[in-house]
């Protein structure tokens, strides 16, 4: 099995689980594997403690009926005893919204990948140098590719992933401009499909998004 980061520089696209009940879960995570994307985040909910308790109890279920067949990370994780809580449930990346050096040092401390949030070349630098793995730039349609540009002319050595806003007609402008991956939400979870249990037309937007990313980065 592939490191984590030789997983994110490989294949490129991180599928972003946000608020899909429990009983939904597994099929969504069949779905995205069936389409060929392994790299998954549940994402954590911060309003409402008792989803959140739902949202670990849906990384475990996931990486209990999946194990080695998916590379299953957390989102939204903001504090370091929510690092803890989602690595025992079975997380092997921990991805969050900024860039808190608490929970930084406690995923290294734990021996996972870290994934902080950052907005200016000031948060990016303070989160590497923390330890930080990848940084994910959010949100990064909003600060469009150039930016990214801009920051790798700087940061050259920092390995970027955008996320905010990615959606198939974007994603590959993106990688161009040099981010080794991108995070992917509501454009490739069709929520209507899940829930009603069309699981299918999951799969084939799952496909269409690595088919657009391998034919435009020639690799097929």
């Amino acid at each position: 099995m592939k490191s984590i980061q030789e997983k994110i520089i490989d294949n490129k696209i991180i599928a972003i689980i946000r608020g899909i009940e429990g009983n939904k879960i597994i099929d969504t995570v069949k779905a995205l594997i069936d389409g060929g994307i392994e790299l998954l985040e549940i994402a954590l909910n911060q309003s409402d403690y008792d989803k959140q308790l739902d949202d670990i109890e849906s990384i475990r279920s996931v990486k209990k009926e999946f194990g080695e067949k998916v590379y299953l990370g957390a989102g939204t994780v903001i504090t370091k005893e929510q690092v803890e809580r989602v690595v025992e449930a079975g997380a092997d990346y921990i991805i969050s919204p900024n860039t808190n050096i608490d929970v930084i040092k406690k995923t290294r401390e734990l021996n996972k990948v870290s994934i902080p949030g950052a907005f200016t070349p000031s948060e990016i630098i303070k989160a590497h140098c923390a330890g930080a793995n990848f940084i994910k730039v959010f949100p990064a349609s909003s600060l469009g590719v150039s930016y990214i540009e801009s920051i790798l002319n700087v940061f050259n050595d920092i390995p970027l992933i955008a996320v905010g806003g990615i959606d198939i007609s974007n994603m590959n402008d993106f990688i161009n401009a040099g981010a080794v991956g991108v995070g992917v939400g509501s454009s490739l979870l069709d929520r209507q499909a899940i829930y009603e249990g069309n699981f299918d037309i999951l799969s084939k937007k799952a496909g269409e998004f690595l088919n657009i990313l391998l034919c435009k980065n020639g690799d097929v």
